[in-house]
């Protein structure tokens, strides 16, 4: 004859597996929702990863060609397109084009031209070009990378760059007025370059009245006096020889161009 209690116990024990074994596959159904999560975002930033790499390889080309002046120039004419692919990642399709917008630049920087009205900001030719590289995959996945190509240096000849016009006879009192412009080696004028005048002076000097020419300093002006003189009121004379000197700064470094000889006259 079996206990009173048995039965019930058993019951009870068989409910306990029951509930252990549903919590068992319910952790391991977790844990393996959770791998293949894993997996999953393992292979999207992977492929994300190879997606980067695709867009600053072909970008990197980009920027090489666009050292050529001629293909800038172009608007980047050949090297734009649709449907391209990058050698060794393949499934990857690649879209190159320019992003709406050209960014315009002014000299000397923008943020000191910003203060000017829109007619007087002095502009670059040329400005900036923005491409827009997207980088397509599997189903519907794109990346978009976005960067700015600027006209490539011109080459420099540093004995014929600041081309300088003035010069000549000026009488005492009177005044002349000198220009000057800068030329790659080619002798093609290259615009939107800042200049600073100076007096080199041989036995005579002057003095200069203004540098200007849309704050350029472009232009000059030199005027046949020198060393005022406080005491009366007045200006003195150095009668001689001199020329003006004219410099520039091109992509961070300095050329210098120098007038015809001036002679100043005495009294």
């Amino acid at each position: 004859m079996g206990h009173p209690g048995c039965s019930s116990k058993a019951g009870s024990t068989l409910l306990e597996t029951v509930i252990a074994m549903f919590l068992l596959t319910a952790a391991a159904f977790s844990i393996l929702q959770l791998l293949d999560r894993g997996v999953v975002y393992l292979s999207r930033t992977s492929q994300m990863t190879q997606a980067v790499l695709v867009a600053e390889n072909r970008l990197a080309r980009l920027r090489a060609a666009a050292e050529d002046p001629a293909v800038y120039r172009s608007g980047l004419s050949g090297h734009l397109g649709s449907g391209l692919t990058e050698p060794g990642f393949p499934g990857f399709l690649i879209t190159l084009e320019r992003a709406p917008g050209d960014r315009t630049t002014f000299t000397p920087s923008t943020a000191m031209e910003s203060q000017y009205p829109a007619g007087e900001k002095r502009e670059i030719e040329g400005g900036v070009i923005p491409v827009k590289c997207t980088v397509a995959w599997g189903s519907g996945q794109s990346l978009e990378v976005m960067t700015y190509l600027s006209e490539p240096p011109a080459a420099i000849d540093p004995l014929t760059a600041v081309r300088v016009t003035g010069g000549g006879a000026v009488g005492a009192f009177g005044s002349s007025n000198f220009g000057a412009t800068f030329h790659d080696a080619g002798g093609a004028q290259i615009p939107g370059v800042t200049f600073s005048w100076s007096v080199e002076s041989v036995d005579g000097n002057g003095t200069i009245l203004e540098e200007d020419s849309h704050r350029s300093g472009s232009s000059a002006v030199l005027e046949n006096k020198y060393a005022y003189n406080f005491r009366t009121g007045t200006w003195g004379l150095r009668p001689g020889r001199a020329r003006m000197r004219a410099t520039a700064r091109y992509n961070g470094v300095e050329y210098v161009g120098y007038s015809s000889d001036i002679q100043f006259g005495g009294p």
